[in-house]
């Protein structure tokens, strides 16, 4: 039977195990289908062979049997000459294989003839490498020949008690006057008579004396003098005073040691005998001289702690580090040398302190120059008041420079949590925003000059932006709700995101900088990206909003919820290690950017703790003799002499105040300690649910106690607040009830001043904002063009000053008054007036005679201050200055404005319409003027029309010759006019906001200045024209410092309105123009007091050609008035106020009769 026909050749096999996932295609996923080629039968010769004969045919022909032949004689001759080939390898191979077993013999050979010559050799020491040096012992044993000699044999310690006998007292001679610290000829006089007067010592010889804490190290010129010492104690004896050798001690530090085996405290004896039974160590012949726990002595012992244990000889440490510890039936493995190392703090490089107790604001003064990485902490609170003081009292919260919170606690007052050494920065959209889900702190060294909040339109999320010179990061706190079960469209991610992109890129488009994006929050949403493998498929598609916003912006890096476009600034990114009570584990990252810190602020002084009486006398000795004051220059030269001598002299008898830990007083360690134990357990319960799982009733367990705990921690750091609140009450004394009460006002927390807006620009650098500020409160004014007048009215009699007039002002002058450039308060005058009263009263003639107030008294330290309840503060002017001046030129302007009030009154100088800044003259009386007005005109079925006008400027804005001019018209002394001229001339001042500064520089439009007690007296005489209007039946006019009102009375609003525009306005106009004032329209108010509807909204008047409409209400003096006095908006403002007073008055309700009692 033939042989079935043979098939088609298969296609070489394909390696398909080198295939990776990016090598398939769309066709790997079609079906496959295999192609079936018709078979064609072969045909076989004669020798049985099979060939395929050609197609269309059936047959084999001649020409194809030869081509057959031909190629298998060329596969047999290429097969032949591979053979050939192959054998000439395997020949060459087997000669090498014969030369290297040569080779080997020969190497065999030569080795044995080395260790044959090696054996021979004497011995000799080897050669060690420095890797074999420092692998052994740190004190090898050196050679004879070469051993050096060492100093401590030759030097004997001594250690004696402290000496209750003065011991510069060195004629004292009598009884035992040895003791610590004497000087070094005493303690060598004592020493070597000691040794003389015992017989064994007679010859030693001492080289000399050096002293330590505990006594006095001996050097002796020799060791046997130094050997005789030791051995011999009677020399000792005759030194007296407990005076005791001191012998080398060796320690060891053993770890992991429990501590219910021993009572260090109370059976240290037992505690040193059961060690040496135990360890055997009685039989070795070691003896344990003392032990002891090592740790803090405010912090608790625990189940385990680290044990001290100092032997009398380097073998029983020797023996203990090699053996281990044995407690009881517990072997103890890690035990090290006790070695004594200076503490280094890894931040400042600095000795004696380590990082995290950095307390002392001075321990911070080089990190500005070192430069440190950007640490970000991030935390969803749970609302919890409690967990957030413990975050921000933590003195470890110290190292960081911005904590993103979420979900933040609430105040009673609807405020957060404040701390001084933070930042506050809430978001910037406030639309229907009940309670702010997002917060940020920005730590208080971090300048304001390199970082600033930015606006983001969601009420959910903070940002800000913290930049060096060419690049910034972009941190966002964000907190996206968690979807609801039954309505998840409610809660869309979308809004917040879109807002997170519009503040990305507006920030792009205004700054060149380039920005890095950290978004860090609480997203409330589950994804395999960071959840893990085991999220429901509902859940992740709850993310897929979040993820598409990942991904627009390229390369991204999401880790714990911490997501950046630039991962490689991602220094580090973990689990913070402490935890604060909250479900949530705080993220700590940190971010290659070196914020710019702030310098460090000069350290208060404890004046309570100074000594007055030294601080006089050495400013005296340092003043020396009076020398007349003849000249200007002169009268500067000796009030900066005495300046720098009381500062010189304060600062030298003065101590610093030690400034407190960065926690609060009531955050004490033991609510630290509290917080370690729930962190033990929720550990505890974390290792169990990893082993078990979440429903092992072991689990439930360490959960039930991990909750309870937490909950006694927290309510204990409640009731630790309320009771030191309690006791600070209680222990209130004289004026410490007054600061009580400060603390119990809500407290409006801001972070910095915002971009200001002015005019079509926006200012976010600190020196443009101080330069608009400038100009906001010291605007340049039209010059005055009065003429002035040519007569001299009769002046008043002007008296030199006395020091009773100055010690009457010195008395009323509150002494803790922020002080001027020379940090020197009203406080220090106060106590060195029975020193300095001549110098002081002789300067102030002088001043005064010369028409000339010192220099150093016109600068001034202008701080910029919000005004409170603004709707906008981007604009400079809703915040106001103060200028802080110098106080000894403060008292000589109180003394001065005294001289003045007294005229004014005595003299009628001004109007009796004007009050405030006079005695008897307050805001009531002047309210009760116009109440009393408007009672009669409405007896009469009159119309009140009210007009309240704002001067521009005010103080800062008063012109020095128009000044001079009204005083010289109500016959003020020229004496006293040149000193005011003089006090208003070429003033000086830097400007300060936040943590910025300017430097101290000439302004060109000073007027009077803000916050001297000159001031107020002196506008008093300024505005004096244009108060100066009698009240009658038709109207009236009155003022209140800087607040000038007038009103008309009328038939109707019309004939009010009339008479405004004809005859108030232009006078009150041309008054501006005469003293070159200028009246601000647009804060100008218009009402009509009438209870005719049809009158209420009438008319309009025209000023500086902006047109002033009536208004339905207008606060005059801190009073709303409406149109018809029903005092509805008053009496909301005042239930308002007393709400918060009354909460305020809650937190004092801890008060004694006796502090309650005269306060």
């Amino acid at each position: 039977m033939a042989d079935p026909p043979a098939g088609l050749p298969e296609p070489p096999p394909t390696n398909t195990t080198q295939e990776t996932a990016n090598s398939f295609t769309t066709e790997d996923f079609q079906p496959r289908v295999t192609a079936i080629t018709p078979l064609i039968p072969n045909k076989r010769t004669r020798s049985g062979e099979s060939f395929t004969p050609s197609e269309g045919t059936g047959r084999v022909t001649t020409r194809e049997v030869w081509k057959l032949i031909d190629s298998l004689k060329d596969i047999i001759h290429h097969q032949t000459a591979l053979i050939e080939s192959t054998k000439a390898e395997i020949q060459e191979v087997k000669h090498d294989q014969n030369v290297l077993q040569e080779q080997n013999e020969k190497l065999h050979e030569e080795v044995r003839a080395l260790r044959a010559q090696l054996d021979a050799a004497p011995p000799a020491t080897p050669t060690r490498s420095w890797a074999a040096v420092a692998a052994t012992d740190s004190n090898p044993t050196r050679q004879p020949d070469h051993q050096r000699p060492d100093k401590d044999q030759n030097c004997v310690r001594i250690s004696t008690q402290r000496s209750f006998v003065d011991p510069t007292d060195n004629n004292d001679s009598e009884g035992n006057t040895f003791g610590r610290y004497l000087p070094t000829e005493s303690a060598n006089s004592h020493i070597r008579t000691a040794l003389l007067n015992a017989p064994p010592t007679q010859d030693a010889e001492v080289a000399g004396v050096g002293t330590t804490k505990t006594g006095y190290v001996i050097r002796f010129k020799n060791q046997a003098s130094a050997n005789a010492a030791r051995s011999n104690t009677e020399w000792l004896n005759e030194l007296g005073n407990n005076t005791k050798l001191v012998n080398p001690r060796f320690g060891v530090v053993v770890h992991r040691t429990p501590t219910e085996d021993f009572d260090l405290e109370n059976a240290n004896t037992q505690a040193i005998a059961k060690i040496m039974e135990e360890n055997d160590l009685v039989g070795q012949g070691f003896r344990i001289e003392e032990v002891a726990w090592l740790k803090k002595r405010d912090k608790a012992l625990g189940k385990f702690a680290t044990l001290g244990i100092w032997f009398d000889s380097t073998d029983g440490a020797e023996y203990i580090l090699n053996n281990g510890l044995l407690v009881g039936q517990r072997y103890i493995g890690s035990v090290e040398r006790r070695e004594i190392k200076k503490k280094r703090c890894f931040r400042c490089q600095r000795f004696g302190h380590l990082a995290w107790s950095l307390f002392d604001p001075r321990d911070f003064q080089f990190l500005p120059m070192l430069g440190t990485n950007l640490r970000v902490l991030q935390l969803n609170i749970m609302k919890s008041g409690p967990r957030m003081e413990a975050l921000i009292n933590d003195h470890q919260s110290q190292n960081l420079d911005v904590l993103l919170i979420q979900e933040p606690s609430i105040t009673t007052y609807r405020t957060h949590v404040n701390h001084s050494a933070w930042r506050l920065y809430r978001p910037t959209s406030e639309a229907d925003a009940v309670r702010f889900r997002s917060l940020i702190y920005v730590n208080r060294r971090v300048s304001t000059a390199s970082h600033r909040q930015v606006r983001c339109d969601h009420p959910d999320i903070t940002a800000i932006k913290i930049w060096k010179a060419d690049s910034q990061i972009l941190l966002f706190s964000v907190y996206i709700p968690c979807v609801p079960l039954h309505t998840p469209s409610e809660a869309s991610a979308e809004p917040a995101l879109t807002a997170i992109q519009n503040t990305i890129t507006t920030v792009l488009r205004h700054d060149r900088r380039s920005t890095s994006v950290v978004l860090s929050g609480d997203f409330n949403r589950h994804h395999p990206s960071w959840g893990g493998n085991h999220i429901k498929p509902r859940l992740i598609e709850d993310a897929r909003e979040l993820i598409t916003f990942f991904q627009v912006h390229g390369r991204n890096s999401t880790i714990d919820q911490t997501v950046t476009n630039r991962p490689d600034l991602l220094i580090k990114c973990h689990l913070y290690h402490e935890n604060y009570g909250s479900d949530h584990r705080a993220t700590y990252s940190e971010w290659n950017l070196q914020a710019r810190y702030n310098p460090i602020a000069k350290l208060r002084k404890a004046y309570d703790r100074a000594d007055w009486t030294k601080i006089g006398e050495e400013v005296v000795r340092q003043m020396g003799p009076w020398k007349e004051i003849k000249t200007r220059p002169a009268l500067d030269e000796i009030v900066q002499r005495l300046a720098e001598a009381t500062a010189v002299s304060v600062n030298r008898f003065t101590p610093d105040v030690r400034p407190s830990p960065y926690v609060k007083r009531w955050f004490t360690p033991d609510l630290k300690e509290q917080q370690r134990k729930v962190n033990q357990l929720r550990r505890k319960w974390q290792e169990s649910c990893r082993e078990h799982g979440r429903d092992h009733p072991s689990s439930m367990t360490l959960f039930r106690d991990m909750q309870r705990k937490r909950r006694e921690w927290t309510r204990t750091i409640e009731k630790t607040k309320a009771t030191h609140w309690r006791r600070f009450l209680d222990e209130a004394g004289e004026g410490k009830l007054w600061k009580a009460a400060t603390y119990m006002k809500p407290r409006e927390a801001w972070g910095c001043v915002p971009t200001l807006q002015v005019g079509n620009s926006e200012l976010t650098d600190n020196e443009d904002k101080a330069q608009a500020f400038l100009e906001a409160f010291f605007p340049e004014m039209e010059p005055p063009d009065q003429q002035l007048s040519t007569s001299a009215p009769l002046e008043l009699p002007w008296q030199p000053i006395t020091d009773l007039e100055i010690e009457r002002s010195l008395n009323a002058a509150k002494g803790a008054t922020a002080p001027g450039d020379d940090d020197l308060p009203m406080l220090v005058w106060k106590h060195l007036w029975k020193h300095l009263k001549k110098f002081i009263t002789r300067i102030f003639i002088g001043s005064m005679n010369l028409g000339y107030h010192p220099r150093q008294w016109r600068s001034a330290k202008i701080v910029v201050l919000r005004k409170p309840g603004k709707p906008d503060y981007s604009t400079p002017g809703a915040y106001r200055p103060i200028s802080l001046l110098n106080t000894l030129g403060k008292l000589l302007e109180a003394v001065v404005a005294r001289r003045l009030s007294f005229l004014a009154e005595k003299h009628g100088l001004l109007p009796n319409t004007q009050f405030g800044g006079r005695p008897g003259r307050t805001t009531e009386q002047a309210l009760l003027v116009l109440s009393n007005a408007i009672d009669r005109a409405w007896y009469r079925h009159k119309v009140v029309t009210l007009v309240s006008f704002d001067l521009k400027g005010a103080f800062n804005g008063v012109n020095k010759l128009s000044l001079d001019a009204s005083l010289r018209a109500r016959r003020i002394p020229v004496i006293a006019r040149k000193w005011i001229a003089s006090f208003m001339s070429e003033r000086y001042a830097s400007i300060g906001f936040d943590d910025y500064r300017t430097e101290t520089a000439p302004l060109a439009n000073a007027g009077l200045a803000q916050g001297s007690p000159l001031s107020p007296i002196l506008f008093a005489f300024f505005n004096a024209d244009l108060v100066d209007q009698p009240v009658t039946y038709h109207g009236g006019a009155s003022a209140f410092i800087d607040d000038y009102f007038r009103w008309r009375i009328g038939r109707s609003a019309e004939e009010n309105l009339a008479k405004i525009q004809t005859e108030d306005i232009p006078r009150i106009e041309a008054w501006a123009r005469r003293t070159g004032s200028c009246f601000a329209a647009e804060k100008t108010e218009l009402i009509h007091l009438t209870r005719k509807k049809g009158e209420q909204l009438q008319g309009q008047v025209v000023m500086n050609e902006k047109t002033i409409k009536p208004s339905p209400t207008a606060k005059l003096l801190g009073v709303i008035f409406d149109q018809e006095l029903r005092w509805r908006d008053h009496v909301q403002q005042a239930i308002k106020r007393a709400t918060k007073v009354a909460i305020a008055l809650g937190g004092l309700r801890h008060l004694r009769p006796e502090q309650m009692r005269g306060r």
